[in-house]
């Protein structure tokens, strides 16, 4: 295990002496009681310390979660996502657990491995899906929908293009709600990249993400693609030569 620092400037008005701040958070802090920060002169603009504790047996190190933003939420929570925000900052954005972001892309993986690439699809209608979700169905071999979603694919037999699916993900559970409520009618196993202003009751299981950046839904893709191809055997994990900049850059 190790420690990652990180500096954020903020308005505390902290003055002089000892500020302990206590570490609520089991299973993040793990065996954290406290830090204490000492200051030998009065700060109008302070340094808040965050120490995040970085398991070794993560998909990629702490480091890689916070670069790529999947720990940056919206300003609001609700009932359904305030078991995975961690605090709020100063300006109002909640933040993400990143451990327990980590945790549900292991299950999410290990569920996904299960089935062939014709068994589920994913949808992602915001433009910061698409180049993602393009090259994924590219390596996978599985259904993509972006775009504008037309009703009826999952529950209208009469339509062309109708085909039911054992498991359906959507990027967001808001924009691609059509989707999600047909899969929950049809009886298929449903997962959900969700922000901290997503209601979640259609989901069978919910990923904790900045699900409006490009760059923290392509490093989730990313991790899904890697590990479905070495679970499945196509490829042993050394062989997948592609970055996250594949899936997520301009």
């Amino acid at each position: 295990m190790f420690y990652k620092v990180c500096l954020e400037t903020g308005d505390y008005g902290l003055g002089t002496g000892v500020v302990r701040w206590r570490c609520e958070n089991g299973e993040v802090w793990s065996f954290l009681s406290y830090f204490s920060i000492v200051f030998t002169e009065k700060f109008y603009k302070a340094f808040f310390i965050l120490l995040i504790m970085a398991e070794n047996n993560t998909l990629v190190p702490v480091d890689d979660y916070l670069t790529a933003g999947v720990h940056i939420g919206t300003k609001y929570k609700n009932a359904y996502s305030e078991k995975f925000v961690h605090r709020s900052r100063s300006d109002g954005l909640k933040i993400i657990d990143t451990e327990m972001t980590d945790n549900k892309l292991k299950v999410l993986i290990k569920v996904l491995s299960r089935y062939e690439p014709n068994d589920f699809v994913i949808m992602g209608r915001r433009e910061n899906a698409k180049k993602a979700l393009a090259l994924f169905s590219k390596l996978i071999g599985c259904d993509v929908f972006t775009g504008r979603y037309l009703p009826g694919k999952l529950t209208n037999a009469g339509l062309e293009t109708f085909k039911q699916y054992k498991l359906v993900i959507v990027c967001d559970p808001l924009t691609d709600k059509n989707i999600l409520n047909e899969a929950f009618e049809q009886g298929a196993f449903t997962v959900g990249f969700c922000d901290t202003n997503n209601i979640t009751t259609k989901l069978d299981l919910v990923v904790p993400i900045n699900n409006k950046g490009k760059k923290s839904l392509g490093l989730a893709l990313h991790l899904l693609a890697k590990y479905y191809m070495v679970n499945r055997g196509i490829i042993k994990e050394s062989e997948f030569k592609y970055t996250v900049e594949d899936f997520a850059g301009e």
